[in-house]
């Protein structure tokens, strides 16, 4: 580790409250001044003149000058890809050419995920440039009170409802659901082309479909090896227009949450992508530069802990708490949201704390928003309505279990989890580097 990369990792490490609570140990606080996810989109949308967001750029020794004078652009976000986790791999494994091609000819360090680290509030972000407080989608699942249900922010529809999009086909418009215009709308409006990548299996997922909104196209793809085929190919079009490709690969999470948080599979999955992303469009490019100066990003949205079923805490063994409750605790089971009843919260609390010990800690939601948790500035008017009365942040792996179908069990807990603040889940990798460049030399 460099000495800029354990300074800014120091940085990241510096606030350690909510309000005037301690987090727990290990915790990483969101930042979204700089050396954020939010501040990667901010940084793209203001290199192409588009200056109106509150949102700040990346900080200077995190970009460095790769950016300057690029033409073309392309972020790829590889889901639960963890920056301790990669760094890891990358020193011990030598294989893994793609990824150390990447740092040695450009900037590789960490910046920190949203909370909650969830994949559909850090895709929000992502193809808004926007924190949650703005967006205003909260997490996984989300209580949304005025339409009177909980949501799957994944597939967009009722939390029952197996049918992607069907609040999609309820509002009938992407945008008012979303609430703020996305980086594709914000782009195609300034004259730059604005194209998405997604696998074939979730194209047409609502939170696809909502954050896709403004895109000059939509490109579906059947695995890695033609997604970066594709890229390759989008970068060399239209050589005098300017253009962004934003790209997701999601088969590392998937792996992670079945297999455990880091392991084999997940290992193998990293250096078969690390070798096709050499062998697919480092190496073209080395071999033929663009036509057009290119710069590339890669990122992720989140990490993961590892949770074994010891870990888990099972919510039923309050009855006190779950009767005290408006709705199920809502987000995800490393920060659920709780949504009280008048007059109950203290007892809540007191029950809550019984059933946690030391494995979590319980904060007033609006407390956590003064703090800017969610980010800070031009808050989405319902957001408050969306975070509860109380999260909890729970501590190392630990997880709560709510079972939300009839086959719900804690044992489908067992995995790689996310969503909390744990150092594991809120760092993640941001490479970034110019493409063609002569010092990417092939291994």
């Amino acid at each position: 580790m460099n000495k800029a990369t354990e300074k800014i990792l120091r940085r990241l490490k510096c606030q350690s409250t909510v309000g005037k609570m301690s987090l727990p140990s290990n915790s990483i606080f969101p930042n979204y001044s700089g050396y954020g996810l939010a501040n990667v989109p901010a940084t793209i949308l203001r290199h192409f003149g588009i200056t109106d967001l509150s949102t700040s750029p990346l900080a200077e020794d995190v970009l460095g000058s790769e950016f300057k004078g690029s033409k073309k652009v392309v972020v790829l976000l590889v889901d639960a890809l963890g920056y301790l986790d990669l760094a890891n791999q990358m020193a011990k494994d030598r294989r893994l050419h793609g990824f150390r091609q990447l740092a040695e000819g450009g900037r590789f360090t960490p910046i920190t995920s949203i909370f909650p680290s969830t994949t559909a509030a850090a895709i929000s972000t992502f193809h808004t440039g926007l924190p949650p407080i703005q967006h205003g989608i909260t997490g996984y699942r989300m209580y949304m009170p005025d339409r009177g249900l909980i949501a799957n922010m994944i597939r967009l529809s009722p939390e029952h409802d197996e049918r992607p999009g069907r609040l999609l086909k309820k509002t009938g418009d992407a945008r008012r659901l979303l609430g703020v215009p996305t980086v594709h709308s914000r782009l195609s409006a300034r004259g730059v082309k604005s194209f998405c990548l997604i696998q074939d299996a979730i194209c047409n997922s609502g939170l696809s479909e909502m954050v896709f909104k403004g895109a000059s196209g939509v490109f579906p793809f059947v695995n890695s090896t033609d997604m970066l085929v594709n890229i390759r190919d989008l970068v060399n079009r239209e050589p005098g227009v300017p253009a962004c490709i934003w790209a997701y690969w999601g088969a590392v999470d998937s792996l992670q949450h079945r297999y455990g948080s880091w392991g084999p599979a997940p290992e193998a999955e990293v250096r078969n992508f690390g070798y096709s992303l050499q062998r697919e469009l480092l190496e073209p490019f080395q071999k033929k530069a663009p036509r057009q100066k290119t710069t590339m990003f890669l990122l992720a949205d989140h990490g993961q802990v590892q949770t074994n079923i010891d870990d888990i805490v099972d919510f039923r063994r309050s009855r006190k708490v779950m009767n005290s409750l408006v709705v199920p605790p809502i987000g995800t089971g490393r920060s659920p949201y709780l949504f009280v009843r008048d007059g109950y919260r203290e007892g809540v609390r007191k029950a809550l704390s019984k059933l946690l010990g030391n494995r979590g800690v319980i904060v007033d939601s609006q407390v956590a928003m003064d703090s800017g948790l969610w980010g800070t500035d031009g808050m989405r008017s319902e957001f408050s309505n969306r975070i509860g009365d109380l999260i909890v942040l729970m501590k190392r792996n630990h997880s709560l279990f709510y079972p939300y179908g009839p086959d719900s069990s804690p044992e489908q807990m067992v995995g790689g989890r996310h969503g909390g603040l744990d150092e594991q889940e809120m760092l993640i990798p941001l490479f970034c580097s110019r493409l063609g460049r002569n010092s990417l030399k092939s291994k």
